[in-house]
C-alpha cells in the first residue's frame, strides 16, 4: 500500500516536458526527462521493499515497474503519463491492474499486533541484531523507528569495547550491500575509506565521547566500492539513569554519482 504509492510516485516524476524559463538547459535536464528511467528509481524500490520486509506485514510492497516501462525496462511509456505528476486514464488502469490484487490480499491478510514489534524481526534476536540491551523504557519507541524507517539505521553499543553494532535495519543492508553476517558486533568504521574527511572523524568522536549528538555529512563506501555520501546523525541512547549506554546512527545514503546526476537525483530526492 504505502510503499508502493511511494514507489509508483518515483516512476511518475521520472517524466516531463521541456521547461523554458529560468535555469536553461541544466534546469531542464534536472525536471524535465521524458522517457528517463534512472538507476535511482531501482535504488528506491529497493529501499521501499526493504521497509516493507522489516514492518512486520503492515506494508506491502508491490513491483509495478511494468505498469509505466517499456517491455525492456529502459523508459517509461509517454502515453501513460500527462505531464510530470499525473499519469492519463490508461496509466491509471495500467498501475490499478497491477496493484488491486495486491491491496486486496493485504486486506484479507490478518491484521499484525503490536506484539510483532518484539518478534523476530527486532528482538529479543535475529539475523538484523538485538535490541535486548537497550533500556526498556525506549526499546519499543526504538523498534519502531528502524523498523518503520526508509533509512540505513543501526545501533551501537557504547559500553562495550570498539562500540560494535549490536542492530541494524534491512535498509542498512540494503543501501551498503554487506550482510547482516558482516555487520554485527564490528564497529560502523568499516564503511569508512581514503576519501572520508579525517577531521570529520575527529569531531565524531569528540561529540560521542562527550555524550552529544553528531551531525555532519560523511563519505562512506559501498561494499562494491562506490562511493556513498552519508548525511549522518548519531543520537545518544540513555537509561533511566542518564546515562548514555548507546548510540543509534540515522544515515541517509546516496552514491556520490546519483548526486551528480541531475535527472537520478531528482528522481531519487522526488521519491524519498
Amino acid at each position: 500500500g504505502a510503499g508502493e504509492a511511494a514507489a509508483g510516485q518515483a516512476e511518475k516524476d521520472s517524466i516531463g516536458g521541456a521547461h523554458k524559463g529560468t535555469g536553461g538547459a541544466a534546469f531542464s535536464r534536472k525536471f524535465a526527462q521524458p522517457g528517463t528511467h534512472t538507476s535511482a528509481i531501482d535504488e528506491v524500490n529497493g529501499r521501499l521493499a526493504a521497509l516493507a520486509h522489516g514492518s512486520g506485514g503492515s506494508v506491502a510492497y508491490v513491483e509495478c515497474r511494468g505498469a509505466f516501462l517499456t517491455a525492456d525496462g529502459g523508459a517509461i511509456r509517454p502515453e501513460l503519463m500527462r505531464d510530470v505528476l499525473h499519469p492519463s486514464a490508461q496509466g491509471m488502469a495500467a498501475w490499478f491492474a497491477v496493484l488491486q490484487p495486491a491491496v486486496e490480499a493485504l486486506r484479507s491478510a490478518p491484521a499484525p499486533r503490536d506484539s510483532w514489534y518484539t518478534g523476530a524481526h527486532v528482538t529479543p534476536s535475529s539475523e538484523n541484531g538485538s535490541l535486548q540491551s537497550i533500556d526498556p523504557g525506549i526499546r519499543l519507541a526504538m523498534s519502531r523507528l528502524i523498523a518503520w524507517s526508509p533509512h540505513a539505521l543501526c545501533v551501537a553499543d557504547m559500553r562495550v569495547d570498539n562500540h560494535p553494532i549490536i542492530y541494524a535495519n534491512d535498509n542498512f543492508f540494503v543501501q551498503t550491500g554487506y550482510s547482516p553476517k558482516e555487520v554485527i558486533d564490528r564497529n560502523c568504521r568499516f564503511l569508512q575509506g581514503p576519501g572520508t574527511d579525517p577531521e570529520t572523524v575527529k569531531r565524531m568522536a569528540s561529540c560521542l565521547s562527550a555524550g552529544e549528538e553528531f551531525s555532519g555529512r560523511v563519505v562512506n563506501y559501498h561494499k562494491n566500492g562506490t562511493t556513498l555520501v552519508n548525511s549522518l546523525v548519531m543520537s545518544p541512547l540513555r537509561d533511566s539513569e542518564g546515562k548514555v549506554t548507546h548510540y543509534i546512527g540515522i544515515q541517509r545514503l546516496a552514491s556520490a554519482e546519483a548526486l551528480n546526476d541531475a535527472p537520478a537525483e531528482y528522481q531519487f530526492r522526488a521519491a524519498l
